[in-house]
């Protein structure tokens, strides 16, 4: 079975656990398509209660080969289809979720990582569609955007522990303000050069502060996304919850219908009777007083 499937499975176990009847007809169904054995649904019968046989059956479905998910998911279409769907439901999650990841990953190197490091140049091509290749790619940006970090500062590139970044910016803007403070009255003779200095070391550290500012822009940016994210899945539980209870109302009420409609024909019955009965005991009048 499909890790993903196996994951589904799990999310629903509990409701599996609460709302899933393995009546006769179900455990056959799995049996007819070789999703069970007759040992295994000797073993789910031996069992109590309801839950102890589902549980057993869920601890029994990931290892009956790759098809156990669609077909159990078939058969629970028939009678339960509101754990279908939620099963469905599940599954779609876990998929979308393992596909975004690298999509977004794959948007932040080409569209930040590779203007920064690269320029107007391409960067390095990969596959976006495989999450491994694309993390090396991402691990590879970062350690050369860090090199260049440390350069652009004047810094011995460290291969091992070294300072973190933000820190290492931080005590180089200090070293240059004490430098200012410190610095000799200017020279005439020497102020063109002096001049010339400073416009060659300004560009310097405003690129360095652009790239920072960008950097902390984009981590904000997914900071946010990380909140929607987990707002987003948030919701979904309770839309799925809610759906959930309105499904078993939706069941509650048919049931209540169809009690309804018993009683209405028992009642029916009972009103036949009583007018048949009613024929009779006027028959018996009728001969009782004849002469």
């Amino acid at each position: 079975m499909d890790p993903k499937e196996r994951d589904a499975l799990d999310k629903c176990f509990h409701d599996f656990r609460k709302d899933l009847i393995l009546s006769g007809t179900f455990l056959h169904s799995l049996y007819v398509d070789k999703i069970i054995t007759e040992a295994h649904i000797q073993q789910i019968n031996s069992k109590d209660s309801e839950e102890a046989k589902v549980t057993l059956l869920m601890s029994i479905l990931p290892r009956r080969g790759p098809n156990a998910y669609k077909i159990f998911l078939a058969i629970l279409k028939k009678d339960n289809d509101w754990l279908a769907g939620k099963l469905e439901l599940e599954l779609s999650n876990l998929k979308s979720d393992r596909q975004s990841f690298p999509k977004r990953v794959s948007e932040i190197i080409k569209l930040q990582l590779n203007p920064l490091l690269h320029g107007s140049r391409e960067g390095p091509t990969f596959d976006e569609n495989c999450p491994d290749e694309v993390i090396k790619v991402l691990e590879k940006s970062l350690r050369t955007l860090d090199v260049k970090c440390q350069k652009a500062l004047n810094e011995p590139v460290a291969k091992s522990q070294r300072v973190p970044l933000p820190l290492m910016i931080k005590g180089k803007m200090i070293q240059i303000e004490h430098k200012k403070v410190q610095q000799p009255p200017i020279d005439n003779n020497n102020s063109k050069e002096t001049e010339h200095e400073k416009v060659q070391a300004t560009p310097r550290d405003d690129d360095i502060a652009k790239k920072v500012d960008i950097l902390k822009t984009k981590n904000r940016e997914l900071k946010k996304d990380v909140k929607d994210q987990a707002r987003l899945k948030t919701e979904n539980e309770k839309l799925t919850e809610r759906v959930r209870k309105l499904r078993g109302q939706t069941q509650e009420a048919s049931k209540m219908k169809k009690e309804i409609m018993k009683l209405t024909n028992k009642l029916e019955n009972t009103e036949r009777e009583k007018e048949k009965l009613k024929e009779q005991v006027n028959t018996l009048k009728f001969w009782g007083n004849k002469p």
